[in-house]
């Protein structure tokens, strides 16, 4: 009995190892994600929310271990969940995504679907690389924040060809695979 319970074990890990792909071998699976945000950060009314919000965050004095620290419920995440801008955001992507957010230029929050695990990604890949004017794309993994198989990507938020911020799309592996 338990031969058979390691063999089963071990047909399922060979299934999903054999699988696995890298965000690279990705890459043109998310294309079209990366063609939904450029239409969406081109947006005059979007990105005139994020420049309001982008002053709030840049004033917040919450740092990520405070945050850690918040209930869902706590009214500074609700302030940000229920804004315009997150709300734009889960219109726009929530059926399709694990997660989305939108960092300041500094990294703070402006906007986001769901409570993520930190409220600021300075120093993260996934902010740093779209700050330089390029499009970022993580490996696979199990995000923090909603137990979802996904990979991540991100781009700048450009206005008059200058960055403002950045946003960042954790994809549902289930939707591209």
């Amino acid at each position: 009995m338990k031969l058979k319970g390691l063999l089963i074990m071990l047909l399922v890990l060979m299934c999903f190892s054999s699988t696995a792909m890298t965000g690279v071998e990705l890459k043109p699976k998310l294309e079209k994600y990366f063609v939904k945000i450029e239409s969406i950060t081109s947006d005059e009314s979007f990105l005139k929310l994020v420049m309001k919000y982008s002053i709030e965050a840049e004033k917040s004095q919450l740092n990520n271990s405070k945050w850690k620290s918040l209930a869902v419920r706590d009214p500074e995440v609700q302030k940000i969940l229920k804004n315009e801008l997150s709300i734009l955001l889960k219109n726009e992507f929530g059926k399709l995504v694990s997660e989305a957010f939108i960092n300041s230029k500094n990294g703070n929050k402006l906007a986001f679907i769901s409570k993520p695990t930190s409220f600021n990604h300075k120093g993260k890949e996934k902010h740093e690389v779209p700050l330089k004017g390029t499009k970022w794309i993580g490996e696979p993994e199990v995000d923090q924040s909603t137990g979802e198989k996904q990979i991540q990507i991100s781009a700048p938020i450009y206005i008059n060809k200058n960055i403002i911020g950045t946003i960042v799309l954790g994809i549902k592996l289930v939707n591209i695979l």
